[in-house]
């Protein structure tokens, strides 16, 4: 889109006199410009934030008590836990330019967990592995890999290597040429070691995702753009919570944005003068008029809030799917002693519950756990008591380190995420590119993981997409 504050050269006093005019005019749009934001987590805060650069009213609508989504934290027994993501990626600019902006980055205040990213997979022979990375050389080092795997999946680096020549690190869909299987089967045929050892408890760690959750598509996606492969970092205080945690803060403060939480919104209608939403907050129901309507939610929740919205994109959106990834927490007394840092855990090895498990000693034969529960695992216990979940998931803890089978608890924690990450099954990039390349709704743009990807950058970069669009068309009215 063309930045109409932007400097350009101009040759004549007309030119100019026609370009002043031109940002005036757009200036007056987007300040006449009342647009609704549906969903506060880190998608929906960067469209608000982008709408309020722009001068545009914002109404921000969250079913939540508060905002943030699964980018945010919560205080438990001494300390900020993850509600979803961990950290950021240290190579999505956006993140870092959005922190400088609410004056929260600052050397002192910042923390490098790329050292925490490194992967120790369990193995039933070998024991544990160190897994520095998830880039193609630290794979092609594993000890776990034959050296005829190491050649097979050598092969493929020509195929990585092409999609890197046409890769958009901003479109998932540059990789939609690839949209052919799934990665764990394309990558079983080349290394049974690598699919079920590095791949699988990889892949269930960062997203929950199952064997057909994810294409090849996405997998060369991924490796092009090498994401894993960077830095890691977030904040000393809240960690990445304080990234929606300020933003939070921020636009309370601002005249210009008026936030509701705690309101669920039961319907979205296109009037010949704007949108209007109906949303339901303390048993009470209200109506809300804006302009225009940005859909930071989960993408099968847009058709039930907009059942009038065209049937291609309704289709498209309700047929996206999402997994579970629930964290849990415990804090135990036991005996043990020497336990490690971090495990990942293979499913071909009888770890259905748990993909990867952390441990820290707090002194005093006192320990704090914690992990990330498998997608199927997840769904199989939806709707189930807390305290069962956590009971079943401590099998996995026990049979990975049998010295605190014997555990002690003090407390326990369940972070619920059942619709967490987004699918990206074999023939969802196709579908994607369709759907992208559809003619936008005026008044109407889409924001999301499911648009990009799960990482808290492309998810945020995905909200300032939708709002940019929001206002070309407003412009171009």
């Amino acid at each position: 889109m063309l930045d109409p504050e932007r400097t350009h050269r101009v040759n004549s006093k007309k030119e100019w006199s026609l370009l002043q005019e031109r940002i005036l005019t757009t200036r007056r749009a987007e300040k006449s410009m009342k647009v609704m934001v549906i969903g506060a987590g880190i998608a929906g805060l960067a469209a608000t934030w982008r709408l309020r650069e722009r001068g545009v009213e914002v109404v921000l609508v969250e079913r939540e008590a508060e905002v943030g989504g699964r980018c945010r934290t919560h205080f438990w027994q001494d300390g900020w836990r993850v509600r979803g993501a961990f950290a950021f990626v240290g190579s999505e600019q956006n993140l870092i330019e959005q922190s400088k902006a609410l004056g929260i980055y600052k050397p002192e205040a910042l923390a490098n967990l790329t050292k925490a990213h490194e992967q120790y997979l369990l193995h039933r022979d070998k024991g544990i592995v160190r897994q520095p990375s998830f880039s193609p050389a630290d794979i092609l080092k594993s000890p776990l890999l034959s050296l005829g795997e190491k050649a097979a999946l050598a092969r493929m680096l020509p195929s990585v290597g092409k999609q890197m020549g046409r890769n958009d690190p901003r479109d998932l869909t540059s990789a939609a040429s690839l949209d052919t299987e799934s990665a764990y089967d394309y990558m079983n045929r080349l290394s049974p070691n690598f699919a079920n050892y590095i791949l699988e408890p990889t892949m269930q760690m960062f997203c929950g995702y199952e064997k057909d959750d994810y294409s090849v598509a996405w997998l060369m996606w991924l490796m092009a753009g090498f994401p894993w492969s960077g830095n890691w970092w977030s904040f000393k205080e809240r960690g990445v919570g304080m990234l929606t945690y300020a933003m939070g803060q921020h636009f309370a403060k601002d005249t210009g944005c008026e936030i509701h939480l705690g309101a669920e919104v039961r319907e979205v209608v296109q009037t010949g003068d704007g949108m209007r939403t109906t949303v339901l907050k303390n048993g009470r129901q209200s109506v809300l008029q804006a302009d225009a309507v940005v859909f930071a939610v989960p993408a099968p929740l847009v058709p039930k809030m907009m059942p009038k919205l065209e049937t291609a994109r309704r289709e498209f959106l309700a047929s996206v799917g999402y997994v579970g990834h629930h964290i849990v927490h415990y804090l135990f007394r036991s005996k043990a002693r020497d336990l490690p840092p971090s495990l990942l855990l293979p499913t071909r090895d009888g770890f259905t519950r748990v993909s990867n498990l952390h441990f820290w000693e707090r002194g005093e034969d006192l320990f704090l756990a914690s992990g990330e529960l498998k997608g199927a695992f997840c769904a199989e216990t939806l709707g189930q008591d807390e305290d069962v979940i956590l009971d079943l998931a401590w099998k996995d803890y026990a049979a990975a380190t049998p010295a605190v089978a014997d555990a002690e608890f003090v407390d326990r924690h369940l972070q619920r995420n059942d619709l967490a990450i987004c699918r990206r099954e074999t023939g969802f990039v196709k579908r994607l590119a369709d759907f992208r390349s559809m003619p936008d709704l005026p008044g109407i743009a889409f924001a999301g993981d499911y648009m990009i990807n799960s990482t808290v950058g492309q998810a945020h970069w995905s909200g300032l997409e939708a709002a940019d669009r929001i206002v070309a068309h407003r412009i171009a009215a």
